[in-house]
Parts: C-alpha cells; structure tokens; sequence
C-alpha cells in the first residue's frame, strides 16, 4: 500500500524526490564549509568516522575541541520536529564523544536543522555565534533559509509535473541494484564517496558549484 501523497510525504519521504532531498540538505552544508572554513579546519566531510564508521556531515577541529555537525532538514508540521530531529542526531552520533576522549579532545554534536518549508531552528545560533557575528548569523540563516525554501519548491513542481526544475550539479552515477531511501537524513550514494582524509577537499560531495556565494 502506498503513502498518502501528502506535503511532508512529497518534501521528505517520496523516494522519487530523493536527489532533490540531497541537493537542498547539500545546500545548507555549503553554506556551513564556506562560513567555518576561514575560522579553523574541517578534519572530515562527509567521511567515516570513528569505530563505527559513522558520517556526519562535518567534523571541524577548534583548538582542543571536536565539532560533529550533521545538517537535517525536516518538516516542520509538530512543534516537537525539529527536537525529534535534533535528538535523532545526537543519539546517531554518541559514540563520537569517547572516540575522540581517547585522544584527549572533547567532542560535541551539533545538529544544524533548518525546516523544509523555510523554519530556523534558534538552537542552531549557540554554536554558530562561536564563529560568526550577531549581524553576520542573521544574513546566514536568510541564505539557508531561502535555499530549503527554493528546494523543496523544485522538489514539489517536480512531484507534481513531473518535470525536473533543476540542473543536477554533480549527477550521481546509477548502480544496479540502487534504491533510494526513504529517509530525509540518509547520505547519498556511496557511489560518490571517497577515501577518508585527514583534511578532505571541499569539493567531495558538498562542493559549492550550484550554490550563490555567501555575501
């Protein structure tokens, strides 16, 4: 039996508007590399990590202290959505925390969630306001929140003409046997991933090509 074709069903659970999901997830990412990269190191993107080979998105070095940041992007339709969606990650990545103990550094997990039709999630500024400016924090939540806004538009136009509104920037090789998940937060293909780094290029799998620079 299939899901109701419902708004939340379209923007983050229909399997066809899968690589729409990523582009808009991958969107928010960019604009995370490009405000941090100037302020210290991204130690990974979007590589394994730790004993369980677990991906966040970003693992961003400070001085002594470790940074897991993974972005999630879900449907805003119950006041308790985005805490579900930050718990989820924070719990995904527990085990982080005595990994990087054991090399004396103190990690800590930070969700950056941002709502599928355009909200912003205000416990996202705390570890932002570390790097950034007040004035500055607030034209980065505009640019993330416009770019959710201006993706899950493609990818309901898309749904609903079947027509693609966008250029894939990098398009993602098909694999036999590939189905796409269900799932919002999973990562893209593993097609795509490359050998873990020490300090990965940008331009992995959250490369700024397709996204306006940060002003």
């Amino acid at each position: 039996k299939g899901e109701l074709e419902t708004l939340p069903h379209v923007l983050n659970h229909c399997p066809g508007r899968s690589r729409g999901w990523q582009l808009r997830h991958d969107a928010v990412g960019d604009r995370i590399v490009k405000a941090l990269s100037t302020r210290d190191k991204f130690l990974t993107i979007n590589q394994p990590v730790g004993e369980d080979d677990l991906r966040p998105d970003f693992v961003f070095q400070h001085g002594k202290n470790i940074y897991i940041i993974d972005v999630t992007i879900p449907f805003e339709n119950r006041l308790d959505s985005f805490e579900k969606a930050r718990q989820r990650k924070i719990d995904k990545y527990a085990t982080l925390i005595d990994f990087y103990a054991k090399s004396n550094l103190k990690a800590f997990i930070v969700p950056i969630v941002v709502g599928a039709l355009g909200s912003w999630d205000t416990k996202n500024d705390k570890f932002l306001l570390k790097f950034m400016s007040k004035s500055y924090l607030a034209l980065f939540q505009k640019l993330c929140v416009s770019d959710c806004i201006k993706w899950s538009r493609d990818i309901y136009i898309e749904h609903q003409t079947g027509k693609r509104q966008f250029q894939d920037p990098r398009p993602r090789p098909q694999t036999a046997g590939h189905t796409s998940s269900s799932d919002p937060d999973a990562p893209d293909s593993q097609a795509q991933r490359s050998p873990q780094h020490s300090a990965p290029p940008i331009s992995v799998s959250m490369s700024p090509l397709h996204v306006p620079p940060l002003l």
